[in-house]
C-alpha cells in the first residue's frame, strides 16, 4: 500500500512514504439522493432508535419506505417525519414480527401501495430464552 507515494522527509530521520488512508476512512456516510428511487423498502421495529434512523437514510436515498412497528402511532409519526421532505414516499402500519399473518399483511400493504417490495430491513428484536431446538413459530407468537 506504499507504492506510488512520494517520500516525506521526517525531521531528524530518513524519508518515509506516506500511507494511503484506510478504506474505512475513505468511505462516505453521506446519502446519495435517488440511488434507491425505484425501490420500495420496509423496516421492522422502525418506530424509534435504529429503525427510525434506517428509515430516514432509505428515504434520503429515494426509497419508498413502509414504517412498521407494534405501535401504529409511533410508526405513523416516523412516516410523517419522512413525508416532510419533498418527494418522499412513506406509509406506516402495525407489524408484529412474531406473527406470520401480521408480516404477510405488511408485505401486502407495500405491494398494494407501491406495486412491490424490494428491500426488507429486519430490525425488530424478539427475545427468547430457550434453546434453539425448542423454538417454534406457534410458541413464539404467544
Amino acid at each position: 500500500d506504499l507504492v506510488g507515494h512520494e517520500p516525506v522527509a521526517r525531521p531528524g530521520g530518513p524519508p518515509h512514504r506516506r500511507r494511503a488512508a484506510p478504506a474505512w476512512e475513505r468511505l462516505t456516510l453521506m446519502a446519495k439522493p435517488d440511488r434507491l428511487a425505484d425501490k420500495v423498502a420496509t423496516v421492522t421495529g422502525a418506530a424509534g432508535g435504529i429503525g427510525r434512523a434506517i428509515c430516514l437514510r432509505l428515504a434520503k436515498e429515494g426509497a419508498a419506505v413502509l414504517v412498521t412497528g407494534q405501535h401504529l402511532e409511533r410508526a405513523e409519526a416516523v412516516a410523517a417525519e419522512l413525508l416532510r421532505e419533498p418527494g418522499s414516499r412513506a406509509a406506516a402500519t402495525i407489524c408484529d414480527v412474531r406473527d406470520p399473518a401480521s408480516v404477510a399483511a405488511a408485505v401486502r400493504q407495500a405491494k398494494e401501495t407501491w406495486g412491490g417490495l424490494d428491500l426488507v430491513v429486519n430490525n425488530a428484536g424478539v427475545m427468547t430464552f430457550k434453546p434453539l431446538e425448542e423454538i417454534s413459530d406457534e410458541a413464539e407468537a404467544t
